[in-house]
Order: C-alpha cells, then sequence, then structure tokens
C-alpha cells in the first residue's frame, strides 16, 4: 500500500492581523460564558479573561501564519525572477555561442588570404586553369577527359568564370549541376583519342599541376607524369601512325586506372606510368587493322562506282 502524502497547508485568503476579540459582554456570547463559568466554576468575569486569552492565543497563530506565508510569498517571488534573469542570461549566452560557433565555422571555410607583396604586380599572362567543374572532378578522383585541360577550354572557363548560374547539365556521360559556364562551351568535349598527340601534350602540364593543386597523392601524380614522358619519348611514335598509337594507349589506360580506383577495395594499384609494350604493340595492330579495312571499304565503293 502506497503512502499517502502530505498536503499543502490551505492558502490564507486574507490578513488577520487588525482582526480583534469578540465583546464577550454581549448577550450573544452568553451561552458560551455561561458554559466556560460552569466548567471552570469561576466568575463570569474570570470566563470572559479565559476566552479574550484562548482567542489572543488562535489569532496569534493565524498572525503568524499569515506572516510566514507572506515570507514564503516573497522568497518564491525572489526565486522566480533570479530564476527568470538566469535563464534570460542562459539564453543569451547560448545564442551568443552559437553565434561565435558559427562565424568560426564560416571563418574555417574562408580561404586564407596571402600576405601583398607591395613592390610586385600582376605578370604578363595569367596561369592557364581549368572549369571549377574539371577541378570538382578531379579532386573527387573521378575520370574527366584530357580536352578539359586544354588551352583552348581553359581560356574558356576563363572567360565564363564570372557566371554563378546553376543548372542541370549533360557532361560527360551525367547529368549534373553544373555553372552555365560549362553549359557555354562553344564545342562538345572531345574524347581523348580525338586529341592530337600535341594538343595532350599542352594539357599534361595543366593536368598534372591541377592533380597537384585538388590534392593527389605525389605517387600517383608522379605515375602519371611519367605515363605521359614514357609514351612522348616511346619510339613507336617515330613510325607512321605513331602519334595515334600513344594516344590510344593513353586513353586505354586512363580509363582502366579510373575503373580500378573505383572498384579499388583498399588494395594497391599497379603503377600507371610503367608502359606495358605487350599493350602499346596491341593497339598498334588493331589500328593498323582498322585503316586497313577502311581502305579496303573506301576501295569497294570506287570500284562499285567508278563513274561516280
Amino acid at each position: 500500500m502506497s503512502a499517502t502524502l502530505p498536503q499543502p497547508p490551505a492558502r490564507i485568503t486574507r490578513d488577520p492581523t487588525n482582526d480583534s476579540p469578540p465583546d464577550f459582554s454581549d448577550p450573544v456570547h452568553s451561552l458560551t460564558v455561561e458554559a466556560v463559568m460552569a466548567k471552570l466554576g469561576d466568575t463570569r468575569d474570570a470566563a470572559v479573561a479565559h476566552l479574550l486569552a484562548a482567542y489572543n492565543t488562535v489569532h496569534d497563530r493565524e498572525v503568524a501564519a499569515w506572516d510566514a506565508q507572506l515570507l514564503a510569498d516573497e522568497t518564491q517571488a525572489r526565486a522566480d525572477e533570479a530564476a527568470r534573469v538566469q535563464a534570460e542570461a542562459d539564453a543569451r549566452r547560448l545564442e551568443q555561442e552559437a553565434a561565435e560557433a558559427e562565424r568560426a565555422a564560416e571563418e574555417k571555410t574562408k580561404k586564407k588570404l596571402p600576405d601583398i607583396a607591395d613592390d610586385t604586380a600582376i605578370g604578363d599572362y595569367s596561369e592557364a586553369q581549368p572549369s571549377s567543374y574539371a577541378r570538382e572532378k578531379l579532386r573527387k578522383r573521378e575520370f574527366i577527359q584530357l580536352d578539359w585541360f586544354t588551352p583552348k577550354r581553359c581560356a574558356e572557363a576563363l572567360l565564363n568564370s564570372t557566371d554563378q548560374e546553376k543548372s542541370l547539365s549533360f557532361v560527360d556521360g551525367q547529368v549534373i549541376l553544373a555553372s552555365t559556364a560549362t553549359k557555354a562551351l562553344k564545342e562538345p568535349i572531345r574524347m581523348d583519342t580525338q586529341l592530337s598527340w600535341e594538343e595532350i601534350g599542352l594539357a599534361r602540364t595543366i593536368f598534372l599541376r591541377t592533380m597537384r593543386q585538388v590534392g593527389w597523392p605525389s605517387s600517383h601524380i608522379t605515375a602519371h607524369a611519367d605515363l605521359f614522358m614514357g609514351l612522348d619519348a616511346h619510339p613507336i611514335r617515330g613510325l607512321p601512325f605513331g602519334n595515334e598509337v600513344v594516344a590510344r594507349y593513353l586513353a586505354d589506360a586512363r580509363v582502366d586506372y579510373h575503373r580500378r580506383i573505383s572498384d579499388s577495395l583498399g588494395g594497391p594499384i599497379y603503377n600507371i606510368g610503367i608502359i606495358n609494350e605487350a599493350r602499346l604493340n596491341r593497339i598498334d595492330g588493331e589500328l593498323r587493322r582498322e585503316r586497313e579495312e577502311r581502305q579496303v571499304a573506301a576501295l569497294v565503293r570506287t570500284l562499285s562506282c567508278p563513274f561516280s
């Protein structure tokens, strides 16, 4: 059986301080006075004095209870006010801390400005930079065509760099939220196999520099540099259509490399900078057969329509 909780005392609703005792000489109190006289066996005056003493005792108790209630009310009011003031102070403190945290977070996102060299001016030429879309793709370690890093594309990116509007675009086979600068390309982005070796040579410097700027590990940057230089210096380039062979090898290697990165479970990946001669020779053979087939097809068309 659960214990009954004590009930708080009933609240006093009036101030008894100035209450006056009854006039026991009034006939209305005769029965009370006579009852006390009979009980005490004393005179009327003694009975009245007894009743007055009893009244004063009760009155003093009521006044004391009233004063205690006033004191409790005053104490509670001070406590409530102190709690309100503290709550407001806590709310202001939390609001200030939140604002400071927001400012601190915003400061972290701001790029730290370098010091100004007072005695230097802008250079004669601006360093070629790819579009923000190309940088972001490379930062995410995703495959992107080298055409994005050719000087021509970088010049287009510079002209469109102030356009901040975003819209859905279809780029590199993907639907993306891209800047209108990406949509404003004058010509479609070409595949690596569609670039001349001279264009690839111009793009590789910007490509390798951007890899470093977006945080690629130095070992991967070195491997890519070795790939470009190894193909650039390969003897096969001295043969007819040799540039087409190394361009095809480069395109195949880069696509396979990024596919392996996507499929990697944390294990090592091959060194893309090491030229696989067997693969290079196979590509050379495939391109030779493709050229021969095109030549045969052209000859057949010519023989079929000798007077066209």
